[in-house]
């Protein structure tokens, strides 16, 4: 199981540590991958402000409920689902 780096905590974009706390706002449902393998996550609320921080320097993404790495298009696409 991948952990990320950071985990958005806010509409804001702020990102703490995912061991941050107990709060439930410090957990995560995605990880998104960076190009330098940097990772972010974020739960289902958060996930568009995530996207957005870096949104040209994903490559893949890491769903937490099928357990597998994907790559950013699939992310992409989905989103333009209705």
């Amino acid at each position: 199981m991948l952990s990320p780096n950071r985990v958005v905590i806010n509409e804001s974009g702020e990102a703490k540590p995912p061991g941050f706390g107990v709060s439930r706002k410090h957990r995560y449902d995605m990880i998104f991958i960076r190009n330098d393998g940097w990772m972010l996550g974020a739960q289902h609320i958060h996930e568009e402000v995530a996207f957005n921080l870096w949104a040209d320097e994903w490559f893949a993404f890491y769903e937490m409920r099928t357990h597998k790495i994907l790559p950013i298009s699939v992310y992409i696409e989905r989103q333009k689902q209705p």
